[in-house]
């Protein structure tokens, strides 16, 4: 037998015995050439990657074994958590609603705002029928602007009748790089925390917000790795929620927006 006949005779021999006997590393990322899109750079494709946007090349799973990976699990140690959808607006097309077309504009990798800086008040919306819902989306900071008569923000809004919950990021002082996030529920009860650190322009940035459908319960808005509790609000059942990220005083790249679940 020829190097070459024996060399692909020994792959099938060992992936035989792979198959056979349970031999596989089930943690072992896709080969390279396999990949179509990898968000993170773990190695993985996004349809494959329990976390599609946070690199974990180990796909860990053990706070609650239900296929969403640790690290971004919305309730880790809770099994339940699925996708309900993802965008990454790497083509024309995306499923969130513009409040106006003009107001963003399609690359190949991100969906960008397209006004001045300062002029920018651009906002995507969703309905979706959730239960426990959690948005989490990335983006790129592309410019501040020089406005320094109004705040800088990016938000997350979570909207139920009589129960709507919003995540965002501030400069402490108008025109600020953004250095805090804070939440609130209807407007009311505010939490806000500092950030470690300014976040600045080309900067990229983790914004996630989970909302409970508990009166007891706190939700959360999680930036990069800081994390501000999110009043718990009353007792809801969440059906029809209103999703929206908006991007008020500054320009952005977004980069994905994940929607996640707890049936």
């Amino acid at each position: 037998m020829g190097r070459v006949g024996f060399v692909l005779a020994s792959a099938l021999v060992f992936a035989a015995c792979d198959s056979v006997f349970g031999l596989q590393d089930l943690h072992t990322p896709a080969p390279d050439a396999f990949l179509m899109y990898d968000e993170d750079g773990d190695g993985i494709d996004n349809t494959l990657d329990n976390c599609p946007t946070i690199y974990n090349p180990d796909q860990l799973d053990d706070g609650d074994h239900d296929g969403i990976g640790d690290v971004c699990d919305p309730h880790r140690t809770t099994p339940g958590d699925h996708l309900v959808f993802a965008d990454y607006f790497d083509g024309t097309s995306y499923t969130w609603t513009p409040d106006s077309g003009a107001h963003w504009r399609s690359t190949e990798s991100a969906l960008d705002s397209t006004a001045a800086p300062d002029a920018t008040n651009a906002l995507l919306s969703r309905i979706e029928m959730l239960s426990a819902p959690t948005i989490a989306i990335g983006f790129t900071v592309l410019d501040y602007g020089t406005d320094s008569s109004a705040n800088n923000a990016v938000e997350i809004t979570i909207a139920y009748p009589s129960n709507s919950g919003t995540c965002r990021i501030i400069g402490m002082a108008p025109g600020d790089p953004f250095d805090e996030a804070a939440t609130d529920v209807e407007k009311t009860d505010l939490m806000s925390t500092n950030l470690a650190q300014p976040i600045m322009v080309n900067e990229v940035v983790t914004m996630t917000l989970t909302r409970e459908p508990s009166s007891t319960k706190n939700g959360r808005c999680l930036v990069n790795n800081t994390t501000t509790p999110m009043f718990h609000g009353a007792q809801t059942t969440f059906t029809d929620v209103n999703a929206s990220i908006a991007v008020r005083n500054m320009k952005v790249s977004l980069r994905y927006a994940l929607v996640y679940d707890v049936p």
